[in-house]
């Protein structure tokens, strides 16, 4: 029995199925080249064998065996395809298009106010960044201009004591006492004074203060032509009662020798006695 031979040297793997050919010993021969150029009328997808990024911009797909033709579906889609779950819009800025794609990620430009922040009170911020792409570029600048920041108005040098530094900003405040002062008017009823030797004393006045919490360690009053300083030495700070004290001096003749006065001093409150009755005076309280 003779063979025929037909010139060619196609194999059924190099035709597309079902297509039949002749060559070489073959005759009629179905070829088994899988055939996709039909798939975008369809809306069919083949999946790449492998698919990878060049990290220039470029995705490299690389298709299973078969024939494939130009066209698209009605989606614009064409026939490959490759899956990653992270290639998603929401993993990309909103500023950037990839394979006409917008990203959905926020993002910040350069002067991003960040509000969520937290201080522990032993020397540690935390900062809630959102979720989002951050645009980079500048260096440190002046806040608001060049750097994602938190705007706090109480960090500033005069809020910090001098020889401190919070987060680069050096303190110039310095360390003071608390201090209140304000006006009084003198009460009517008057208030006795006692000389040294206890022989005899001088009916004053008295003012009261109570602007203020803390217990005053020095309390000046002036007006008319008076002033007085009061002293706390042997004074039993935060009692409430009145009592007699040493140090309580007027530099007018009138009780230049008085030593022994019934004065009222606690936290929040004094009462000191001056010389006229209804009158307005002046007072300063240091803590």
């Amino acid at each position: 029995m003779g063979q025929i031979f037909i010139s060619g040297d196609a194999q059924p793997s190099d035709v597309a199925a079902p297509k039949k050919f002749s060559a070489g010993t073959n005759y009629q021969a179905a070829g088994t080249l899988p055939d996709r150029r039909g798939y975008p009328a369809v809306g069919q997808y083949v999946s790449a064998v492998s698919a990878m990024s060049d990290s220039g911009g470029n995705i490299v797909m690389e298709p299973p065996l078969g024939i494939y033709g130009p066209g698209k579906n009605a989606g614009n889609f064409g026939t490959l395809i490759a899956n990653d779950p992270n290639f998603v819009p929401a993993n990309w800025p909103s500023n950037k298009t990839m394979f006409g794609t917008p990203g959905t990620m926020p993002s910040y430009p350069l002067g991003t106010n960040i509000t969520n922040v937290w201080a522990d009170g032993l020397g540690n911020i935390s900062f809630g960044f959102p979720v989002g792409a951050y645009l980079q570029g500048g260096g440190f600048g002046n806040p608001g201009t060049t750097e994602v920041h938190n705007f706090d108005p109480n960090h500033k040098a005069s809020n910090i004591l001098s020889g401190v530094t919070i987060l680069g900003v050096n303190g110039t405040a310095i360390a003071g006492r608390p201090w209140a002062s304000g006006t009084s008017t003198s009460l009517s009823s008057q208030w006795q004074a006692y000389y040294p030797d206890n022989s005899s004393y001088y009916m004053g006045y008295r003012v009261q203060g109570s602007s203020f919490s803390f217990n005053p360690s020095v309390v000046v009053i002036s007006g008319d032509n008076d002033y007085c300083v009061f002293f706390t030495g042997g004074f039993k700070i935060g009692q409430s009662t009145s009592m007699v004290v040493h140090g309580y001096h007027f530099g007018q003749s009138w009780l230049a020798q008085v030593d022994h006065v019934f004065v009222a001093v606690r936290p929040g409150f004094f009462g000191l006695p001056v010389k006229y009755p209804s009158t307005t005076y002046n007072w300063f309280a240091v803590a």
